[in-house]
């Protein structure tokens, strides 16, 4: 009787052991298979286990060493991450851009003057801006040139489009009308970059008579260096916001 009870109480601790061991080896292989995927390496093979196994023999040990990995990665990732926001905000800064894009620029009598000097700075940095209108300051309707720029946009004939007006609202209202054209009124450079990256902004809105030179050039500056970031959950949101468009469309 005393026997059987022995027997049992060891049966019972040689199985409680073989389930630590058994859960903390998974433990270290789903964190090696961590480390591989952020590191874009190839995940340890299941030979390399008994290096640690050879090392720390019992189970205990072996939840420190899934603990040292937990502790590891932690300070890979945050590495990394930091890395990561660093790339981010060069994309983010004009000066690390270095093609040469086609812009339309667009604007009535009231966005004329902005729209002059924006399209010769554009010029300056080398690339090719075609000039939809208006040319002079004699009244003429927002409308029609947000049309105008539509087109050419939905054409392919433009890489970025910039368009004006005195405030840049009616603008907006009137690009964003077009099915395809994604326009926005940004008088801040973070909408101006974050609107491409994030939204597939493919419209620049500005107003004539609200920013100055020196602003419109930094908007500028972070809209044409901006790119989509093709994200999975940006590229969900703008495939509703199609659906939307289709659905109520005429």
């Amino acid at each position: 009787m005393h026997l059987a009870f022995v027997n049992q109480h060891r049966e019972r601790r040689r199985r409680e052991r073989f389930c630590i061991r058994r859960d903390s080896e998974q433990s270290v292989r789903r964190h090696r298979s961590r480390i591989a995927q952020f590191a874009h390496a190839e995940p340890f093979g299941e030979n390399h286990l008994s290096i640690f196994n050879d090392r720390y023999a019992d189970a205990g040990h072996i939840e420190c060493l899934a603990g040292f990995f937990d502790n590891a990665i932690d300070g890979f990732l945050c590495k990394r991450f930091a890395g990561d926001c660093e790339k981010e905000d060069k994309s983010h800064n004009w000066r690390y851009y270095t093609g040469e894009m086609r812009i339309s620029i667009a604007g009535d009598h009231a966005g004329f003057d902005l729209k002059e000097h924006i399209k010769q700075f554009l010029s300056a940095e080398g690339h090719e801006v075609h000039d939809l209108g208006a040319y002079d300051t004699t009244p003429s309707d927002y409308p029609d040139f947000a049309e105008s720029l539509a087109k050419v946009i939905l054409d392919g004939g433009a890489d970025k489009g910039i368009l004006l007006c005195g405030s840049g609202v009616g603008a907006s209202v009137a690009a964003n009308k077009i099915p395809g054209i994604r326009a926005g009124l940004c008088h801040d450079t973070y909408s101006a970059h974050q609107g491409v990256e994030h939204d597939n902004m493919n419209m620049l809105v500005l107003g004539g008579r609200v920013i100055g030179e020196a602003m419109a050039q930094e908007l500028v500056n972070a809209y044409v260096a901006a790119k989509f970031s093709n994200e999975a959950r940006h590229v969900r949101r703008i495939a509703k916001v199609h659906a939307i468009e289709e659905k109520y469309a005429c």
